[in-house]
């Protein structure tokens, strides 16, 4: 086959059988990023429990050695698997087989381990060799596992690499906290959990390896010329890509040499975010080459019009990854290394302008491959080493960390304007992508060094770096969104005629992404919730001075509260609280809040005589601080956003962090409908719609509490679970359905109640899937499920244990109140929850008026304001409850009336997630009656069901005739806006007449 006929079969779409499309490419992008990240959790979960077990000291020595091994684990394959594709695809008879492979495979691995053993030992010590030789050995396997990686590659089976990745690497994850758990060594520690896993992962795609069809391509012959050839074709880029990892890593040896075993720790601590950058520009780089050498068929690479936008559009991406380090320094500090690495934050802020560089160095390494110029790229790095070393003993052994941290950043830089001298020496296109490359640059280290010195929060600083990058790169954005498309980067990467315009500058407008409905429901939902925070009052809202409480002491200090030894508030919050008077207007009706100008100055006076420790002084045992962390981390950012403010302008930035997850309730309730009325527009939008104008969503979700989060991740769960029924089981589903409701669970303890229904879908899904009948063809599933669970719940409950806190205090306190307790007891408990007492029955003592349904499920679902002190009045609740009960027994009539096109097991899955909640809050509030407790059931409880009930308000339109849906649909919408804002003038009244 000719170079042209190759090139029109990839015109129109079609590969060869050993040629990657665009489509597999993004679709390999995509899976190794997910299973990174997934490995990365499991490394975050890692280095929480390590940091905690072994102490900063020996953390030293850990970290050391896993510097290394990167080091080796990179240099174990930098060119071989590129030029082994590239012979299979073009001249089979010249590719050796990856049995012929393995010896070379296997000496680069022992030649990585001797090295790892040698410069730990020689750094820090003969007591660290052990350490080094148990988790060094991981090198071993891996180099097997990428002995598979070109042929995986040739066949698209890439991504079945990176989930077994993920897979072992939770494996190790919980070896390593159960043998934190028995006190194991460090040793012990390393062995388990990293080598262990790592020859599990190496056994799994050896299986792989012999089942991918690529294998069978293999030519007859003697295999040690083929291998010689092979290594003479790698050495140039092989070089150019070890002397990257060497100059990147260089600072280990000066840094040891010239700072404390404490200062070490740190710096190492950040360096491991930047490692997995690393790992991810060089996953996006080996996707692109691809594309560049074929578009090199065309044009020539260095003056190519898509060649420049794709790097300039690469460095603003990159600048990107660098406002994410910096905005997050300081919380993955402070959650991941815990008080023993206070300060590392620091050196993490110094060292993101690597984000910046590293990917377009990267990308320029494999443009100069495509270009045939590897040896060029060689003499680029070789420079850099050079310009490395000597600056590292001048600098780093005199100044130490800091100028550690700007010289790797700064080696990189180097190398990306060594490379881009042929780009700007060309033509004025070319000048002008070097120079907005180097702008891009220059206000990332700009951002970097401000944060670093203090002038600018780090919040602050990132924000405007975003907004800069943005400003300077927005077409070359909007270019790369548009060259993500399969169709348009397919036909400009491999342009047959190289005078053909570029396609992809040809235009960059896409359809709108979203489903109009869809996108004005979320427009609508964001003007509400936003109005929602404006207008209710300051902590004015269920348990809001408690979650506040958290998420403050959280942001400040980085630990959790529940110190009983510590006040409850802060005495920021308790000066706030009692200057406006929210305190004693909590849930009293006739109570007002403090609002002249007299007040707020008396205030301000108050706020301004506190202690620069007022924020921080709080950590007790608050109602709040039993909950399970998620939502206070993620809450902590928007918190430390508005640190120049005032707690009230701090409390409105952690209310708009939370409205966002409305959006996300939303979205979920649309896709959720997709999957029952198989995408009907009209029945989405009348779903998510009840969900978007409902009062109290709008309300709870526009406040400070993990209630927003929770509606959220229910939305997702209840989507995905009816996903998996309709579409069959498969890895991502599964992974997906278990991910949601492990980090729900992580959200509130409430979603231990649908761990049952999630069960089920699975079963049924396996079922019909065959999984009794064939277990071992579903192990993929099985294992993704359980990978997802580990690595969100099953990495709570380790922490919490290693830690000392309980899974969850309040299923706890519940669980150990009140032994008289009987089924039959229970069942009357619940008969006066939804009916009257009959008299025969032990009256249960409640502060219900009437009937509990009535005065806490169906009120409360509906609309109790404030601190429930605001309802509407008694008729109003009357309609309500009518078309409640209107929408129940229509929607149920409406099953049983369509029961033959039914999938009955959808029903199923639904039914148990209501009845595990119900059963969940009944059974609480029983336990704590039974206690001497008042009722615990409030009507907010419920709103993680939303989704359903805009299901049961949907099924029950259904019954008019298909002409008059669309007009009732439109009417149920507006009556339900009209509510949302009768209910906002409620509270105004309340608040303000």
């Amino acid at each position: 086959m000719t170079d042209q006929d190759q090139v029109e079969l990839l015109e129109a779409g079609v590969a060869e059988p050993a040629g990657l499309t665009v489509q597999t490419a993004t679709r390999t992008v995509v899976a190794q990023v997910l299973g990174r990240a997934v490995s990365l959790l499991a490394v975050v979960g890692s280095t929480a429990i390590v940091v905690r077990q072994i102490g900063v000291t020996s953390y030293a020595d850990w970290a050391t050695v896993l510097s290394i091994v990167a080091l080796m684990a990179f240099a174990l394959d930098p060119g071989i698997s590129p030029v082994v594709v590239r012979r299979l695809t073009q001249s089979p008879e010249e590719a050796p087989t990856a049995e012929a492979l393995v010896r070379v495979r296997l000496v680069l691995g022992l030649l990585a381990l001797a090295v790892v053993v040698g410069v730990t030992t020689a750094l820090r010590g003969t007591n660290s060799a052990l350490l080094a030789l148990a988790l060094g050995a991981q090198v071993i396997p891996r180099a097997l596992v990428l002995n598979a990686t070109p042929w995986l590659q040739l066949d698209h089976r890439l991504h079945r690499q990176t989930s077994l990745e993920a897979v072992t690497a939770s494996t190790g994850l919980i070896l390593l906290a159960i043998a934190a758990a028995a006190g194991a060594s460090t040793p012990v520690l390393g062995l388990l959990g990293f080598t262990v896993p790592t020859t599990l992962l190496a056994l799994l795609v050896r299986r792989e390896l012999r089942r991918t069809p690529s294998l069978a391509r293999a030519v007859p012959g003697p295999q040690r010329p083929r291998v010689a050839s092979m290594l003479r074709e790698v050495v140039p880029l092989a070089l150019a890509l070890v002397l990257v990892a060497v100059y990147t890593r260089t600072f280990v040896v000066f840094l040891n040499a010239s700072e404390d075993s404490d200062t070490v720790a740190k710096f190492l601590f950040a360096f491991q975010f930047i490692e997995q950058l690393i790992v991810g520009a060089g996953i996006v780089a080996g996707a692109v080459l691809p594309l560049l050498a074929h578009r090199r068929r065309s044009a020539d690479l260095l003056t190519d019009e898509v060649t420049r936008n794709l790097l300039a559009a690469i460095t603003a991406a990159g600048a990107l990854v660098s406002v994410l380090l910096i905005a997050l320094s300081a919380p993955l500090v402070k959650v991941i290394g815990g008080p023993s690495l206070a300060g590392a934050d620091h050196y993490l802020v110094l060292l993101a302008p690597m984000g910046a560089v590293i990917l377009p160095a990267l990308v320029l390494a494999y443009v100069y491959v495509a270009q045939g110029r590897a040896r060029s790229y060689l003499h680029f790095n070789i420079v850099a080493l050079a310009v490395n070393l000597i600056a590292n003993a001048a600098l780093t052994l005199t100044l130490g960390a800091n100028a550690s941290a700007r010289i790797s950043w700064g080696t990189e830089a180097l190398v990306m304007t060594l490379a881009m001298l042929p780009i700007l020496r060309a033509d004025v296109a070319g000048r002008r992508t070097a120079a907005l490359m180097v702008a891009l640059v220059s206000v990332t280290v700009a951002a970097a060094e401000l944060t670093a010195a203090g002038v600018l929060s780090a919040p602050i600083a990132a924000l405007g770096l975003a907004v800069v990058v943005v400003v300077l790169a927005r077409s070359r954005l909007a270019w790369l969104l548009d060259a993500v498309l399969p169709e348009r980067f397919l036909t400009s990467a491999v342009s047959a005629h190289p005078n053909s315009p570029p396609a992809l500058d040809a235009r960059f407008g896409r359809p709108w992404p979203l489903p109009r409905p869809l996108a004005g429901l979320l427009v609508v939902a964001l003007a509400l919730g936003a109005a929602w925070t404006f207008v209710t009052p300051a902590l004015q809202a269920p348990d809001e001075n408690s979650h506040f409480g958290f998420v403050q002491y959280f942001a400040e200090t980085g630990h959790l509260p529940g110190d009983p030894t510590r006040p409850v508030f802060s005495s920021e919050q308790t000066t706030a609280s009692a200057g406006s008077n929210s305190d004693q207007a909590a849930s009293q009706i006739t109570a007002r809040m403090f609002w002249t100008k007299a007040d707020y100055e008396r205030w301000k006076a108050a706020d301004r005589r506190l202690p620069d420790t007022a924020p921080s002084d709080a950590g007790g045992p608050n109602p709040a601080s039993s909950n399970p962390p998620l939502y206070y981390i993620y809450a902590a950012p928007a918190y430390l956003l508005g640190k120049g403010t005032d707690l009230f302008g701090r409390l409105e930035l952690v209310r708009l962090a939370s409205v966002l997850w409305l959006l996300v309730t939303v979205a979920g309730a649309w896709l959720l409908a997709g999957e029952v009325f198989a995408r009907d527009r009209g029945a989405q939008l009348c779903t998510a719609g009840a969900v978007a104008l409902a009062p109290m969503v709008q309300f709870v979700s526009s406040t400070a509490s993990p209630d927003t989060m929770l509606f959220a991740t229910w939305s997702l769960m209840l989507w995905l679970g009816v996903r998996l029924l309709k579409r069959g089981l498969t890895p991502a589903g599964a992974a997906a359905l278990c991910t949601v409701a492990g980090a729900a669970c992580v959200v509130k303890a409430t979603s231990y109640a649908a761990l049952p229904a999630v069960a089920l879908c699975l079963l049924i899904a396996g079922l019909r899937a065959g999984a009794l009948r064939r277990p071992l063809a579903h192990w993929r599933p099985i294992a993704a499920a359980v990978a997802a669970l580990a690595l969100t719940l099953g990495v709570y409950v380790v922490w919490t244990r290693a830690t000392g806190r309980a899974v969850s205090t309040q299923v706890a306190t519940v669980g150990g109140q009140a032994s008289d307790s009987s089924l039959r007891d229970l069942l009357s408990y619940v008969w006066q929850f939804y009916l009257p007492r009959t008299p025969w029955q032990t009256d249960y003592p409640s502060i219900a008026p009437t009937i509990p349904v009535w005065d806490y499920a169906l009120k409360g679902v509906w609309g109790t304001f404030g601190w429930t002190e605001i309802l509407f009045s008694g008729p109003v609740y009357l309609v309500m409850g009518a078309i409640t009960l209107a929408c129940g027994v229509l929607s149920f009539l409406g099953l049983w009336r369509d029961r033959r096109g039914v999938d009955w097991a959808v029903v199923a899955f639904l039914a148990l997630v209501v009845i595990g909640l119900l059963a969940g809050l009944h059974y609480t509030e029983y336990r704590q009656l039974k206690g001497g407790a008042s009722n615990f059931f409030q009507g907010r409880y419920l709103l993680p069901l939303a989704p359903l009930a805009g299901l049961a308000l949907t099924r029950t339109l259904r019954w008019l005739p298909s002409g008059r849906q669309a007009p009732a649909i439109a009417i149920s919408l507006a009556a339900l806006l009209v509510l949302d804002v009768f209910s906002l003038s409620l509270v105004l009244v309340r608040f303000y007449a």
